[in-house]
């Protein structure tokens, strides 16, 4: 008799975490703000980027740049050569995502790469934002994104996958594979790479492109001046 009814109060109290907990984890509102919070410690940032991009049809040659970037929205990207770069790339930021008029949704729970990870619909209420729906796969040890896929109105679907290192803490990456549609992929103005003359005989076979992103030789909070974000 005596461990049944350990048994029912050992159930019963189960029962009441279960209920309690799951609508503090499960809140994607609360959940985003605590990412948007570490990375509100940064102010300004800079950075060396490695880039290297890999498309069926285009040598491109390894290339490297150095990004600035200053709260809200200044974003500047300089390079000796040519950067094939989406604009999903270099300027994304969890602000920039989670920003303006947007509705989300809790998912599941999924594992990422060994991580522990919520995973959120992001759906904009704006008519004019640039993307359509997000899903986003959020870190809950470390609360930083680890996966994002979403699709834009104009550049068709993409996938990002970020790596961290010593500034997870400030959810600045290391690395970030960014996997696009070609199909929806325009070549800028002035490309000066090179085509490959051996096409693959199905077209259809690949139809993404990918860039990996490795940072380095962060200066986070050291301050920017105005003149490097102006237009020349």
């Amino acid at each position: 008799m005596l461990r049944h009814r350990v048994f029912l109060i050992t159930a019963a109290y189960c029962l009441l975490l279960a209920s309690l907990m799951p609508a503090q984890e499960k809140n994607p509102d609360k959940i985003i703000a605590e990412v948007q919070r570490k990375f509100n410690q940064v102010k300004d940032y800079q950075a060396k980027v490695q880039i290297i991009v890999d498309v069926d049809f285009l040598k491109v040659p390894e290339n490297e740049a150095t990004i600035y970037f200053r709260q809200p929205d200044k974003i500047q990207v300089k390079t000796e050569g040519f950067a094939l770069i989406p604009k999903e790339g270099l300027n994304f930021s969890p602000g920039k995502m989670f920003s303006g008029s947007v509705t989300s949704l809790y998912q599941m729970e999924e594992k990422f790469e060994g991580h522990d990870c919520a995973v959120l619909k992001i759906i904009p209420l704006d008519a004019n934002a640039a993307f359509v729906l997000s899903t986003v796969w959020i870190d809950r040890k470390e609360m930083i994104i680890r996966k994002v896929e979403a699709t834009t109105k104009e550049s068709g679907s993409y996938q990002l996958r970020l790596q961290y290192g010593n500034y997870a803490s400030y959810a600045l990456p290391s690395k970030m594979v960014l996997e696009f549609d070609l199909k929806n992929f325009t070549l800028p103005k002035g490309f000066n790479g090179e085509f490959n003359r051996k096409q693959p005989q199905d077209k259809d076979k690949k139809t993404k492109g990918t860039v990996t992103l490795k940072y380095s030789d962060y200066r986070v909070n050291k301050g920017i001046p105005d003149s490097v974000f102006e237009v020349k």
